[in-house]
């Protein structure tokens, strides 16, 4: 699973499913495994840089590494075109995963 997208009115599930599918594909790993970012409030390029890269290319420690690490970006239209665009970069360098919701 790549890419995800959920796309839905306010209220419909979309974070609390995010968090499901985490728990369900890393259980008592989720907070190793797994980013959560609100894109409306962290929206910036400093983020793809600085955060999201950070934690994609820290080693984890975990019992089954065939797991690829997730980044949910929840509210990801809220991003600035420049994080976009950094993050598409980054994407297409094979060194982000990314899920988003």
């Amino acid at each position: 699973m790549p890419h995800l997208l959920l796309h839905g009115p306010p209220g419909t599930g979309k974070t609390c499913s995010a968090h499901a599918v985490l728990a369900e594909l890393y259980g008592p790993a989720t907070r190793a495994m797994s980013l959560m970012i609100n894109a409306s409030d962290d929206r910036g390029f400093d983020i793809v840089q600085g955060r999201i890269r950070d934690f994609v290319n820290a080693k984890t420690i975990v019992r089954d590494v065939s797991k690829p690490k997730m980044v949910v970006l929840d509210e990801c239209d809220a991003m600035t075109h420049e994080a976009q665009s950094a993050l598409r970069s980054g994407a297409s360098k094979s060194y982000l995963e990314l899920s988003l919701s």
